[in-house]
């Protein structure tokens, strides 16, 4: 983690997670920023590991039992921290030293291999960027990449769907009819990568087993993952702002709701124009009060009936202490008219939290070391512990999936993408990652990687979503301390953590009307927080989503959930 530079998008948690009860957060903005939702942004229905009911897809319910590639991790080195269950992550102190090679041979054959994704361009171009050239040589291709801003990616990947496919791999979007444009564009990895079948790639066998749900859809596999933790959102702080208004602990300890709010006063002071958070309150401090009073994650199912987290009291309560936390002014007074500013303003110390990725966590330290960040732990709001944890999935939500093409293709194909995938600790993971060694990063006195300017403006933006391994484990380049305390987070978050029961599931409903009625739901807490509606209103909101979008969604997930169960 944390090798990019200050430009690189970073996942927002819980993709597919809250977001106040649905929507997908899918865009990631720049500058260390998670920026504004994309246009993409959709019904947590909208996830990548979707499995189809019979009506939502007739033609494509053959072989609807799932078969999981198999997990083969690295063994060319010894991390310090090994990986532990519940999906967390090895870590490690230093890069390893004399990292051996992890492949043999080039996987290319000549010619171009293309690719779209997601991202902001890179500033040296190809002809003149020695990483790149460097990486088309290792893999025996001309590599043209086709990188598209978050904020169009959602209509420029509809435009190439409609007509032919242009690139050789794009990353894929779900998009209405999503099962049969699969079946139409794109080619089914299933007998290359399901169980055994994977090890012919061992990077790509590398990747942890949870994040290929994402790209599993129907039973089958039609794409490769960018794997990352399901840790969710984290609470960060600067620990250097903390002590700059006299606060010692680093992270502070918060007993239950009340000592949250009330380390939120303290770091409030509106003379100085300083505020405790400055993110879009209807989406991230309501999606932190709606974990710290306990609610379900987007949705929940019992006896196979789902409940959506808005029909519930906890979404009530949360909805009620965040517009307590907006009156009293804890929260920066702009933060609904330019939410895209909560970056800046976190770098320049006008707001202390900042609720964002984990993965981002890692990034910001490394790219900021003085600011000196932690991650404070949310309570329970009526005290006795941390907050169940609200997950997000195990990697990015738009995985990279491969135009239909021939077997031979594929295969070169996937063996491009194993070398992408190269495990950290081999030399072939500091070229895709860091770049040329003494042009594009340095080696420090202890082994570990170290960017240069060369290396900032050649960093290849948008190579991550090819699934390379970068947010596979905890590593900070020579800061132990820091990996040592995201493991002990990890360790209290993942156990405990609260799933969305409607990963796995996917509905029509939720990509055509549901966004509509999503975005609907959306406006009307932010109307409720800046007291232009009543919270006694919230029934009637509720009642419109369900007549809209929310009670076909949920029928559509009863009947995949009893399907696979």
């Amino acid at each position: 983690m944390a090798q990019g530079s200050i430009d690189r998008r970073l996942f927002l948690a819980g993709a597919a997670g809250l977001a106040v009860g649905g929507a997908t957060l899918a865009a990631c903005g720049g500058n260390g920023s998670k920026g504004q939702e994309s246009s993409a942004s959709t019904s947590s229905a909208v996830n990548s590991s979707a499995s189809v009911s019979s009506e939502a897809s007739p033609s494509s319910i053959k072989n609807s039992q799932s078969v999981t590639p198999a997990y083969v991790p690295y063994a060319g080195v010894k991390p310090d921290t090994p990986a532990g269950a519940h999906g967390i992550p090895a870590g490690f102190y230093h890069y390893p030293a004399n990292p051996p090679s992890f492949t043999s041979g080039v996987p290319g054959s000549g010619g171009s291999v293309s690719c779209m994704m997601e991202g902001g361009g890179t500033t040296v171009a190809k002809s003149k960027n020695r990483w790149w050239q460097a990486l088309n040589k290792a893999l025996g291709v001309d590599l043209d990449l086709r990188v598209v801003p978050f904020t169009d990616y959602l209509n420029k990947f509809q435009v190439d769907v409609a007509g032919s496919l242009p690139t050789d791999l794009i990353q894929f979007v779900m998009v209405p009819q999503t099962p049969q444009v699969l079946e139409n564009e794109f080619a089914d990895l299933t007998p290359y990568l399901s169980g055994d079948n994977i090890k012919a790639y061992p990077g790509l066998a590398s990747i942890p087993t949870a994040s290929w749900q994402i790209s599993t859809i129907n039973g089958r596999i039609w794409g490769i993952p960018e794997s990352r933790p399901a840790a969710g959102t984290v609470c960060a702080f600067r620990g250097d702002s903390l002590a700059k208004i006299g606060i010692k602990d680093n992270p502070p300890q918060l007993s239950n709701g009340q000592d949250f709010l009330d380390l939120c006063k303290e770091l409030t002071d509106k003379k100085s124009s300083r505020y405790a958070i400055g993110e879009q309150p209807n989406i991230y401090v309501l999606n932190a009060a709606l974990e710290m009073v306990g609610a379900p994650n987007g949705w929940e199912v019992q006896d196979g009936a789902f409940t959506s987290v808005y029909e519930t009291d906890e979404m009530k309560q949360a909805l009620d202490l965040t517009t307590q936390m907006w009156q009293a002014g804890y929260i920066h007074p702009d933060s609904f008219i330019t939410p895209g500013k909560d970056f800046t303003w976190w770098s320049g110390g006008t707001i202390t939290l900042y609720f964002t990725a984990f993965g981002d966590w890692q990034f910001q330290a490394t790219a900021q070391p003085t600011w000196d960040i932690g991650a404070v732990a949310l309570p329970k709001w009526g005290g006795g512990g941390p907050a169940a944890k609200v997950l997000g999935q195990a990697g990015y939500v738009y995985p990279m999936a491969f135009k239909k093409t021939s077997d031979s293709k594929i295969k070169e194909l996937l063996q491009i993408c194993d070398y992408l995938n190269a495990p950290f600790g081999t030399k072939e993971y500091l070229l895709v990652n860091w770049g040329v060694e003494n042009v594009d990063y340095t080696l420090s006195e202890q082994g570990d990687p170290v960017r240069t300017k060369t290396g900032t403006s050649e960093l290849i933006d948008g190579l991550e979503y090819v699934g390379t391994q970068e947010y596979v484990n905890l590593y900070v380049p020579g800061n132990k301390a820091l990996v040592d305390m995201e493991r002990a987070y990890l360790e209290t978050a993942l156990p405990n953590g609260v799933a969305d029961p409607s990963w796995g599931l996917y509905s029509e409903t939720a990509v055509t009307k549901g966004v509509t009625a999503t975005q609907n739901v959306q406006n009307a807490t932010s109307d409720i927080i800046q007291g232009r509606r009543k919270l006694a209103e919230w029934d009637s909101v509720v009642t419109s989503w369900r007549n809209l979008a929310g009670d076909a969604m949920r029928g559509e997930y009863e009947k995949a959930y009893a399907a696979q169960h």
